[in-house]
């Protein structure tokens, strides 16, 4: 063991991680909850704290974070959820400069307006985009291309270097399906990875191109995400 230390605790509350990644300087960017909404902690090579963070929505909406990555350009990124009073929860993605101010923040629609939608992961493409997969839960109206109600369903968005949406697809079927991690090939092949609702709820990989058209699907026993 190189080193260890114990995390700062700030004002808002201790840090319940959920996701820790190397950055490309060497160093350490760490993710998770405040008490009152995200938090992001930066460390370098040593274990020395650069800097902490906690995001909130200016209207007091709440937030949350599912999944951290450093990025290209020394900065991170993060995804999840935000909820605006009554309305329905929707995936959001926020991109943080180098000392984590916030670049930009956005919160998307899935296609035929989901009860709730989150974020699971995100990863930064070759090109300089990012790719966000998750779930979206519909009830009072139909999923996509006519699917049955009361359905849980994968999505996946490709977004630009801003944030603007380039594809949003739903993939999926009738009953509980959902996309809880994502990777590219040396292609460019997209693929994400989860469950699928057949009986055994297997794992479900599938793979798509930069329009986000499907290429293949595969299912294997036992679950994932």
């Amino acid at each position: 063991m190189a080193w260890e230390k114990t995390g700062r605790a700030v004002a808002f509350g201790a840090l319940d991680p959920k996701r820790v990644e190397l950055t490309p300087d060497g160093g350490i960017v760490v993710g998770g909850y405040g008490v009152s909404g995200p938090r992001v902690d930066r460390y370098d090579g040593g274990g020395n704290a650069l800097w902490t963070r906690l995001y909130h929505d200016s209207a007091g909406d709440w937030m949350t974070l599912q999944s951290l990555i450093p990025t290209a350009d020394g900065g991170s990124a993060f995804c999840g959820r935000v909820l605006r009073g009554a309305t329905a929860p929707q995936p959001l993605v926020v991109k943080l400069d180098p000392d984590g101010n916030v670049e930009w923040a956005t919160e998307y629609e899935i296609a035929h307006s989901p009860v709730n939608g989150t974020g699971l992961d995100l990863l930064e493409t070759a090109d300089g985009s990012f790719v966000v997969v998750g779930e979206a839960t519909y009830s009072d109206d139909a999923s996509p291309a006519g699917r049955t109600i009361n359905s849980l369903n994968a999505f996946c968005m490709k977004l630009d270097a801003d944030g603007e949406v380039i594809f949003s697809k739903v993939y999926g079927g009738i009953g509980y399906d959902r996309a809880s991690a994502a990777a590219e090939g040396a292609d460019g092949t997209l693929a994400l990875v989860g469950s699928v609702a057949l009986e055994t709820h297997p794992s479900w990989i599938l793979g798509f191109d930069g329009a986000g058209s499907i290429l293949w699907s595969l299912t294997r026993a036992g679950s994932c995400g």
